[in-house]
């Protein structure tokens, strides 16, 4: 399989290239967004190349004591594309899924062709987003949405992201004034989908529950601190893998 690596080109596009991508990849591409970022020589930059990529989870997340470092570096990554004042548009096709799916979400815009579609189906693989992703899904679609794509492994093709303005439209600044959505049709369905996901995997898919969670505490909370929580639900995701090995 081809190791991921990320290459800047004339200060104008980052590419993503290769499928799987370890630490070091990341290392690489915060390297590069802070060189932008400092210079501040560039209005706009385009996201291109492969998006049908994955992390090798194994070697991120190899060592209990580097956990917090890693988690922290992946949403630094997607935290300063979001409050950078350079616009990232993301030309993306065919399937966009794993890493290069939350970068994609932390953009200003997602420029699609007709044949893209979102690859959501992080929870059946017994994974959730590493990003930060939960939070800007949210406050993208909302919590209803949020729960049905990441609880039921969704593929979201063209026609339906494009209705739900993800691709092809403009992505606020503003993402991370996220309101608190606590209320009584909140209630109502999260007890639906915690019912159903416990009654179907009766606690035996953990990152079932970690989404859950993340999504319930996270419903009275602003969107660093619900930043905050997913890399500790993250972390404790991480952990019961590595007890298991």
């Amino acid at each position: 399989m081809v190791q991921g690596s990320f290459e800047l080109s004339n200060n104008s596009s980052i590419e993503i290239k290769g499928k799987s991508f370890d630490l070091n990849s990341f290392k690489g591409l915060n390297d590069i967004l802070q060189k932008l970022t400092h210079e501040n020589k560039t209005k706009n930059i385009s996201v291109i190349g492969n998006f049908n990529t994955e992390l090798q989870l194994n070697s991120i997340f190899s060592k209990a004591n580097e956990i917090d470092e890693a988690l922290s570096l992946l949403q630094h990554i997607t935290r300063t594309i979001e409050k950078s004042s350079i616009k990232f548009i993301s030309h993306v096709n065919g399937v966009v899924r794993g890493p290069a799916l939350e970068l994609v979400l932390s953009c200003n815009y997602i420029k699609a062709d007709i044949d893209t579609f979102l690859d959501f189906t992080y929870t059946s693989e017994g994974i959730i987003p590493f990003f930060g992703s939960i939070q800007r899904i949210i406050k993208m679609l909302d919590y209803k949405k949020t729960l049905q794509i990441l609880l039921t492994n969704e593929k979201l093709k063209f026609e339906e992201a494009n209705s739900l303005k993800i691709i092809n439209n403009e992505i606020s600044k503003n993402i991370d004034k996220k309101k608190p959505f606590w209320d009584q049709d909140f209630t109502n369905t999260f007890i639906y989908f915690n019912s159903k996901i416990h009654s179907t995997y009766k606690n035996k898919k953990p990152a079932y529950n970690a989404i859950l969670s993340i999504i319930f505490e996270s419903s009275i909370c602003e969107y660093n601190v619900g930043m905050s929580i997913e890399k500790r639900w993250a972390k404790w995701l991480i952990l019961k893998s590595l007890i298991k090995k």
